[in-house]
C-alpha cells in the first residue's frame, strides 16, 4: 500500500512539475509576461523556477517539463533517485529520501503554481476555459496574450481583474469620501438639533410667558366684572373658563410663583360665578315664566363647559315637580277621605255625588296646574336651546346638549326620533305616572281602586287640555321634533330671548310699546319684527276645537301619555282600571234578569218549573238609567270628564248587550218551530214567552237609540252646542254594534222560526184550493177563497202574533 501510495504521489508531482515547467521554459512567454506585469513577484516567480532547473537536471534529462506521459515521466525520475546513492543500506530508506526531496521540489513547484495564478491568472486558467468552451486569443507561440481593456467584446481575466481592482479602490475612495460627507452632515445635524432644541426650549417658555400674561388679564378682567349684572357674569364666565383651561396646562403645573398668586383668587371668582348662575337657574326653577334670563344663564354654563349638566339638572328639577304634584293627587289618605268631605260640603244627601265630581275635578285640575308649569319650565328650555347659539363659536345649544351622553332615566330603548329634550321629559314623567298609580291601584289589596278610576273622566279631561296647550302654543313642532331650529339673527346670541313666539312675558313687565329701548338683543336689528297676533285661542275658548282635538289624539304627546297594553305608561293604568269598573257597574245587574223558575217539590226539593222568569219593565228602565249615567261621565257638566271618552264608555256597553243577549238566548222557551201555534192559529205558551222576551230586546234596543241625545243633548236644549250634537253621533255610532246585535239575535231565535211555522200553516191551507175541496163542501157563498179562507188567518196573524 505504501508504494502504491508513493507512486501516486511521483505521479501528481511530475504531473505538476511538468505543467509549471511547460509554462515558464519558454524564454519569450516569460518575457512578455514580465514585461506586460512589471511585477517583481512574476520575475522572482521566473528565476526561482529556472534556479530548480538547473539544479536538477533529471527534470530535463527524463522530460518532466512536458506533458506527455506523466506517469512514465515520474517513475523514470524516481528510479534515476533511487540509482544516484547506491551506499544506503537498504531500498526503503532511498526511496523515503527521495520522497523527501521530491515533496520538497513539489511545494516549492506548488508555490510557484500559486504567484503565477496570482500574476498571469490567464496562462494556469487557460486550459479549464478551453475545456470549458471558452477560447481566448493567443499569441502566435500559443501563449495567451492580453488585450486591451475594452478593445471588443473579449476582454480576458486579466483586463476583468484589473478593472475590479479599478472599481474596488474607487469604491473604497468613495467610501472615505462618504464617510467624510456623513462625518459633515452629522455635525451639522447635531448642531441643528442643538440649536432646535434650545429654540424649543425658547418658545415654551415663550409659550408658559403667554399664558401666564393670559392669567394675568383676565383675572385683571374679573377684578371689574359686576356678577349681578348678566353681561357681566357673561364675560366674567368666558373669562373663568379661560382661567381654569390655562392652569390645566401642563406648563403651568409646576409651582410658579405668579401662577400660585394667580390660582386661590381664580378659584374663588369661578366658584362665585357658578353661585350666581345657578342662583339665575333656581330662580328659573321657581318662575318658569322668567325665561328672559335664562338664556344669559345657558351662556354663563357654555362658557363654563356645563352646560349638559346644568340642563339636565333643570329637567330633573322639572320632573321632580311633576312627581311631587302627581303623588299629591293620587295620595291614600286623600283619595280615602274624598266621599267623607263631599258629604260634608254638600247641602243635601241627593248633592253628595255631584259635589264629589266637583272635588275630584277640582284635585285634577290642581294636579294639572303643577304638571302644567313642569312642562312649560321643560319646554321653554328647549325652545331657548333651539335658538340660542354661542356668538364666537356659533354652535347651537341644543347641539351641544344632543351632543352628550342622556342619562339612564331618560334613555328610551327604540327612540325612533332625533334627539328632543321635552319628549325625553315626557317619555320620564309617564313612565312614573304608570308607577305611581299602579302603586295606588295595589294599596291595601286594592280597596282604593274604585275611587281611584272614578277619577279618570276628571284627569282625562284636564291631560286633553294640557296637551291642547302643549299643541297650540308650539307654533314650530317640526323643529322642536327634530331638536334643531334655524338660527336667528347673523350675530347669533340672545335674540329667541325676546321672540314674541315664546309668550312668556309676565304681566307686570313693561312692554316693547312702553319703553322701546328695553330688552333689546344684540342683535335684534338683524331681524324684522312681525305684528303681535291675537292671544291664544285656547285661552279664549277654554277648550279644544274639533280639530285642535284631532291634532291632539294624534300628537306624540298624547299618544305616549295614554299608551298601550304593551308599554303600560302614562294614564294607562288608570283608564284599566276605570273600564274594568264601568263593565263591572253595567253588567252587575245581569244576575238577576232572567232568573230560573224554580219550585220546590213535595219534598222540598227545587225544581225547574218551567220558563224563564222575565225582567220587568222597571228593570229593563233600571238599564236604561245605568247607561245613561255611565255615558254621562264624559259630559264634563254632568261627569266632569270629555265628550271623546264616550266611545271607551260605549264599548262597555256594547260588552253588557252583548251579555244581555246570551242571557235572553238561553232564557227561550226553545220550542222551534212546530210548538209556536197551535190549531186554530192561537200561540202558544212558548211563543208568548218568547214573543216577551222580543218585545224586551226592542224595549231596550229603544233605549240604547235614544240614550245619546237624552244624555247629551236634551238637557242643554234649546243651547245646545256643537261638541254635545258631536258626542251623542259619536255616541251613537259606537253603539251600533250593540243594535246589530240585539237585532241579529231576535230575528235569529224568534222571528226565523215563527215565520217558518206561519208559512208552513199558510201552505197547509193553499193547498185545498188547488186540490179543489173548497167547491165540494156545498157551501152557498161562492165568495173568493182569500176572502174565505186567508183573510181571517192574516188578521190573526196581525192582531194576536205580530
Amino acid at each position: 500500500m505504501d508504494d502504491s501510495f508513493n507512486a501516486s504521489r511521483h505521479r501528481s508531482s511530475s504531473a505538476s512539475i511538468a505543467d509549471t515547467s511547460a509554462k515558464v521554459t519558454n524564454p519569450a512567454s516569460v518575457v512578455s509576461n514580465t514585461t506586460a506585469n512589471p511585477n517583481d513577484q512574476a520575475a522572482a516567480a521566473a528565476a526561482s523556477l529556472q534556479l530548480l532547473l538547473r539544479e536538477d537536471n533529471l527534470l530535463m534529462e527524463h522530460g518532466l517539463t512536458e506533458s506527455k506521459n506523466p506517469d512514465q515521466v515520474a517513475f523514470r525520475y524516481a528510479a534515476a533517485l533511487l540509482q544516484e546513492d547506491d551506499t544506503s543500506s537498504s531500498a526503503k530508506q532511498r526511496a523515503d529520501l527521495a520522497l523527501q526531496d521530491v515533496e520538497r521540489k513539489l511545494a516549492l513547484v506548488e508555490s510557484l503554481g500559486v504567484k503565477l495564478s496570482r500574476t498571469s491568472p490567464e496562462a494556469v486558467a487557460g486550459h479549464l476555459l478551453r475545456l470549458h468552451g471558452h477560447h481566448s486569443p493567443s499569441g502566435p507561440d500559443g501563449v495567451i496574450s492580453e488585450v486591451d481593456d475594452g478593445a471588443g467584446s473579449g476582454s480576458t481575466l486579466q483586463a476583468v481583474r484589473e478593472r475590479a481592482d479599478r472599481l474596488e479602490r474607487q469604491s473604497e475612495v468613495l467610501e472615505n469620501v462618504a464617510k467624510r460627507v456623513e462625518g459633515s452632515l452629522q455635525r451639522g445635524l447635531d448642531r441643528m438639533d442643538t440649536a432646535c432644541t434650545r429654540l424649543e426650549r425658547v418658545l415654551n417658555l415663550s409659550s408658559t410667558l403667554k399664558m401666564i400674561l393670559r392669567a394675568q388679564f383676565e383675572n385683571s378682567k374679573l377684578q371689574n366684572y359686576d356678577l349681578e349684572d348678566l353681561r357681566d357674569l357673561t364675560r366674567a364666565a368666558a373669562s373663568v373658563s379661560i382661567l381654569e383651561d390655562l392652569f390645566k396646562k401642563p406648563e403651568l403645573q409646576h409651582k410658579i410663583a405668579i401662577v400660585e398668586r394667580l390660582r386661590p383668587e381664580a378659584t374663588a371668582t369661578a366658584a362665585a360665578v357658578r353661585d350666581a348662575a345657578g342662583a339665575l337657574l333656581e330662580k328659573y326653577y321657581m318662575e318658569p315664566t322668567a325665561v328672559q334670563q335664562l338664556g344669559a344663564t345657558l351662556q354663563v354654563y357654555f362658557h363654563l363647559a356645563e352646560l349638559p349638566v346644568a340642563v339636565w339638572k333643570a329637567v330633573d328639577f322639572a320632573h321632580r315637580k311633576a312627581e311631587e304634584a302627581t303623588r299629591g293627587l293620587w295620595n291614600p289618605s286623600t283619595l280615602s277621605g274624598l266621599t267623607e268631605q263631599a258629604r260634608k260640603q254638600a247641602k243635601d244627601s241627593r248633592m253628595v255625588a255631584k259635589k264629589l265630581i266637583q272635588l275630584r275635578l277640582e284635585l285634577a285640575e290642581t294636579w294639572c296646574e303643577g304638571i302644567s308649569e313642569a312642562t312649560n319650565s321643560v319646554r321653554n328650555l328647549q325652545r331657548v336651546l333651539t335658538r340660542k347659539t354661542d356668538p364666537e363659536s356659533r354652535k347651537v345649544f341644543i347641539d351641544v346638549v344632543a351632543g352628550n351622553p342622556v342619562p339612564i332615566h331618560y334613555e328610551q330603548p327604540k327612540s325612533k326620533r332625533e334627539f328632543s329634550l321635552f319628549a325625553l321629559f315626557w317619555a320620564r314623567f309617564c313612565r312614573t305616572l304608570s308607577e305611581i298609580l299602579n302603586e295606588v291601584l295595589e294599596h291595601d289589596h286594592g280597596k282604593l281602586v274604585d275611587d281611584v278610576s272614578a277619577f279618570y273622566p276628571s284627569v282625562r279631561s284636564v291631560s286633553k287640555n294640557l296637551v291642547g296647550q302643549l299643541h297650540e302654543s308650539l307654533p314650530i313642532a317640526a323643529y322642536e321634533e327634530s331638536g334643531a331650529a334655524p338660527t336667528a339673527g347673523i350675530l347669533g346670541g340672545s335674540l329667541a330671548l325676546d321672540d314674541s313666539f315664546l309668550q312668556l312675558a309676565s304681566a307686570g313687565a313693561p312692554t316693547q310699546m312702553d319703553n322701546p329701548q328695553a330688552a333689546h338683543s344684540a342683535d335684534s336689528w338683524t331681524q324684522t319684527r312681525e305684528t303681535a297676533t291675537a292671544s291664544s285661542s285656547y285661552a279664549k275658548a277654554g277648550a279644544p276645537s274639533s280639530a285642535l282635538s284631532s291634532a291632539i289624539f294624534q300628537s306624540s304627546q298624547w299618544k305616549v301619555l295614554t299608551s298601550n297594553e304593551e308599554e303600560c305608561s302614562g294614564l294607562y293604568p288608570l283608564q284599566k282600571a276605570f273600564l274594568e269598573a264601568c263593565t263591572e257597574r253595567l253588567c252587575k245587574p245581569l244576575q238577576y234578569m232572567f232568573p230560573e223558575n224554580i219550585a220546590l217539590d213535595d219534598d222540598g226539593v227545587p225544581v225547574n218549573s218551567g220558563l224563564s222568569l222575565l225582567p220587568s219593565k222597571y228593570d229593563v228602565q233600571r238599564f236604561d238609567e245605568n247607561i245613561r249615567e255611565e255615558l254621562s261621565l264624559a259630559d264634563p257638566k254632568e261627569g266632569g270628564g270629555e265628550f271623546t271618552a264616550v266611545t271607551m264608555i260605549a264599548e262597555c256597553v256594547v260588552d253588557m248587550i252583548s251579555q244581555f243577549c246570551v242571557r235572553a238566548r238561553n232564557a227561550l222557551s226553545g220550542s222551534g218551530d212546530d210548538n209556536y201555534l197551535k190549531a186554530d192559529w192561537t200561540m202558544t205558551e212558548a211563543l208568548q214567552h218568547d214573543r216577551k222576551v222580543a218585545a224586551i230586546m226592542y224595549t231596550l234596543q229603544t233605549y240604547l237609540k235614544s240614550g245619546p241625545e237624552k244624555t247629551f243633548v236634551a238637557p242643554y236644549r234649546p243651547s245646545t252646542s256643537h261638541e254635545q250634537e258631536q258626542a251623542a253621533q259619536m255616541c251613537l255610532a259606537a253603539l251600533q254594534p250593540a243594535l246589530d246585535e240585539i237585532d241579529n239575535m231576535v230575528a235569529e231565535v224568534i222571528l226565523n222560526p215563527l215565520c217558518r211555522a206561519s208559512n208552513r200553516r199558510l201552505a197547509d191551507v193553499m193547498a185545498t184550493m188547488h186540490l179543489g175541496v173548497y167547491v165540494d163542501s156545498g157551501d152557498d157563498d161562492h165568495s173568493a177563497f182569500a176572502q174565505n179562507r186567508l183573510a181571517p188567518i192574516y188578521h190573526t196573524i196581525a192582531e194576536n202574533i205580530l
